[in-house]
């Protein structure tokens, strides 16, 4: 690796010093260096990445230390410390922070820029990943399927992170796990991630077959934006044979899209199975969507099956579904699924929702919505379902940012629950 280096009483204070961790800041210049310090490294101790322009680095950053004591991986100074040119980061242990690196004009021999996982045996637990950039990922083979970040192991945390100017070939990050030795609860969060890339098919994708155990995905205040550049690129696809007890994504703003938020439509072969058992949507909003904001698939006439369970509120739908590649015409296709609670919504400008039931006793319950010239509701099959206080109002929005209604929208108060349609703040 090349690098270019451009009052408190005297009591109290014993007391804090004495029983404080002691944090060592060991800064390193060159994979050397780094691979020295992990030798020795103790818990809360820093790893700091000198300032400089770091080329062709790839840092096995590896070490297993105590319960709730962590090791962090992190910069001198912000955007100053630099991986570029072949680089890349595996992230191996347990209780590891990765803050604050940047990654600019990069690619990797590797798989992926950031992975989660050594080998099937040795994977990444309890960890964080935060702060970090990857700006401009330019394999010189843009075919070259690469992942920017592949996610294995549990309990995994990926937050404040920026990702920008993706231009090869396929998703941006996959998630899966490939063993039961990391069965249990494995989750992925975003929180305030910046998405905005130009090239590949998805954003996250489940990998094949590889969910052994059921898995959890939480994304919370994300902004996915101006992903544009393929015919249907989705937010997150889910591959078949793949299983989630739990998707949740709330504060969060999708908007300029081709594909879909979320594909959940894999298992078409009408045995019973599906991909998710409950699904949450809150406080989002959708706008400028090619496709379905959401497609779920159960199939099958079996009544012992009790979910899946869908969830939407307090979520704003405008100009979503009108795609020429929008295979189902619809904003909320739906196929199968067994509870279905829809409430305290916007619609503006969208295709229908369309809502297939099938044997059991399915619970359907579209209420207190406001639709401005969006499509009426299509529901087939010969099961009840429910729907109360449909308004057609146009909204009037605070910001067509923030998609917040003013004080005087005739929509305020109209909610179930005594709040405003659509977004509402925390």
């Amino acid at each position: 690796m090349k690098c270019y280096h451009f009052i408190l009483s005297f009591l109290c204070s014993y007391i804090i010093y004495a029983f404080a961790p002691v944090t060592e800041r060991n800064t390193v210049k060159n994979v050397t260096e780094f691979e020295a310090i992990l030798q020795h490294v103790q818990s809360y101790d820093n790893i700091v990445l000198a300032n400089g322009i770091c080329m062709d680095a790839e840092l096995l950053f590896e070490a297993h230390v105590a319960t709730e004591k962590t090791i962090t991986l992190t910069f001198e100074k912000r955007e100053k410390a630099i991986l570029s040119g072949v680089s890349n980061l595996n992230i191996t242990g347990d209780l590891l922070i990765v803050r604050g690196l940047a990654f600019k004009n990069v690619h990797t021999t590797t798989y992926s820029i950031i992975s989660f996982i050594k080998s099937r045996k040795l994977m990444t637990n309890n960890s964080h990943l935060t702060e970090c950039v990857i700006d401009n990922f330019n394999n010189p083979e843009r075919q070259v399927q690469d992942y920017l970040i592949s996610i294995y192991g549990k309990n995994n945390r990926i937050d404040h992170n920026h990702i920008t100017e993706k231009k090869n070939l396929d998703v941006t990050m996959i998630f899966g796990l490939v063993t039961k030795e990391n069965k249990g609860t494995t989750w992925y969060s975003k929180v305030d991630n910046t998405i905005a890339l130009n090239f590949g098919n998805s954003v996250i994708y489940t990998s094949k077959n590889s969910m052994i155990d059921n898995y959890k995905l939480f994304i919370e205040s994300s902004v996915f934006k101006d992903i544009i550049i393929y015919h249907f690129f989705d937010v997150l696809r889910v591959s078949k044979s793949t299983f989630s007890d739990t998707i949740s994504i709330q504060n969060s703003n999708f908007k300029n899209i081709t594909g879909s938020i979320v594909a959940m439509d894999k298992e078409t072969d009408d045995i019973g199975a599906y991909n998710i058992e409950h699904f949450s949507l809150k406080k989002k909003s959708f706008n400028d969507l090619q496709g379905a904001a959401l497609t779920f698939y159960r199939g099958d006439k079996d009544e012992s099956a009790f979910g899946p369970f869908l969830e939407v509120q307090h979520t704003v739908f405008e100009h979503v579904g009108y795609g020429s590649k929008n295979k189902y015409d619809a904003t909320l296709p739906s196929y199968g699924v067994q509870e279905i609670d829809i409430k305290n919504n916007i619609f503006k400008d969208r295709k229908a929702i369309k809502v297939h039931l099938v044997f059991g006793e399915p619970i359907f319950k579209i209420l207190n919505t406001a639709l401005s010239n969006s499509e009426k509701l299509i529901v087939t099959g010969k099961q009840k379902y429910w729907v109360e206080n449909q308004w057609q109002l146009a909204p009037k929005f605070s910001d067509d940012n923030n998609y917040f209604l003013t004080v005087d929208s005739p929509l305020k108060e109209k909610s179930a629950d005594g709040e405003y349609l659509g977004l509402i703040h925390n």
